[in-house]
């Protein structure tokens, strides 16, 4: 379930395998990331590969995904810019 913040961001809890969780920090600590910064950079990749997630873009005036405010903020431009 979502909790609700101040802003346009809201807490989602998640579960994951030890192993896999291990290897989340692995990379974090790695490429100098919270677990956050990596979930949502794991997300948009996902979401950017599959073809059945719709594109609302026709029906709107901005594509959904890139009018989502915490992906095109400039810290995230500014990292994926350097990768």
């Amino acid at each position: 379930m979502a909790t609700p913040r101040a802003g346009k961001t809201i807490i989602l809890s998640i579960t994951l395998p030890r192993t896999m969780a291990a290897m989340v920090d692995q990379v974090c600590e790695r490429d100098a990331r919270n677990r956050s910064e990596l979930i949502r950079e794991a997300l948009r990749t996902y979401m950017r590969t599959r073809s059945d997630i719709p594109d609302l873009s026709e029906k709107r005036s901005k594509p959904v995904l890139s009018s989502l405010t915490e992906w095109t903020d400039d810290s995230d431009r500014a990292y994926d810019a350097l990768r």
